[in-house]
């Protein structure tokens, strides 16, 4: 790597959380590689997420104002999603279309990993059903969720996608910096 890329070799391949701290540093070879694949992902993620803010817009200048059940209705029709969780997505939506980023940011992220463990136990695949035996109360989070359906068929690109930007050290880790009081929404837009 450093006779063909030479300054992109000394380039510090460390990821600092947002307490200001290390969470990843890669050291050999192949981390470096892996870490700078994930980091080349998560800019190419907020690329395209620059337009969302305004795809919502215009769905809800379109469809809305839409009722919690109208959006739990939509967000329920697939079987693994129960209706109170479709519920609650929908209304993690009404925050958004209402201005209330942070709170839209806030409750979507636990949801989204609910999904995720809906989708695993729907398979069904003994990652859950194990953990809740072995050690009642915890449960495996959103990259070990991740990964065991990516073993069982999820696309790699949306398993890396919502690994790099939910779970991963190497990646945002947006839901993990978020629910540990290391990541603020601004007022402006969730998408970052």
């Amino acid at each position: 790597m450093a006779s063909a890329a030479p300054i992109l070799a000394i380039v510090p391949h460390v990821e600092v959380g947002g307490d200001g701290l290390p969470r990843f540093t890669a050291s050999t070879e192949p981390e470096k590689r892996e870490h700078r694949l994930v980091r080349y992902e998560m800019q190419r993620a907020q690329l395209t997420a620059v337009f969302l803010p305004e795809v919502f817009e215009r769905v809800w200048a379109k469809w809305g104002p839409l009722s919690v059940e109208e959006l739990a209705t939509f967000f329920g029709s697939g079987d693994h999603v129960a209706a109170d969780l479709a519920e609650a997505v929908g209304r993690d939506f009404l925050r958004f279309f209402n201005g209330d980023f942070e709170g839209a940011s806030y409750s979507t992220a636990p949801h989204i990993e609910a999904l995720v463990r809906a989708i695993v136990l729907a398979i069904p695949l003994p990652v859950y059903r194990l953990q809740r035996q072995q050690v009642p109360g915890q449960y495996p989070g959103p990259r070990a969720l991740l990964q065991e359906l990516q073993a069982n068929g999820l696309d790699e690109s949306w398993a890396r996608f919502l690994r790099g930007f939910l779970a991963e050290p190497k990646g945002l880790n947006f839901r993990n910096e978020l629910l540990h009081g290391k990541r603020e929404i601004d007022g402006g837009s969730s998408a970052e």
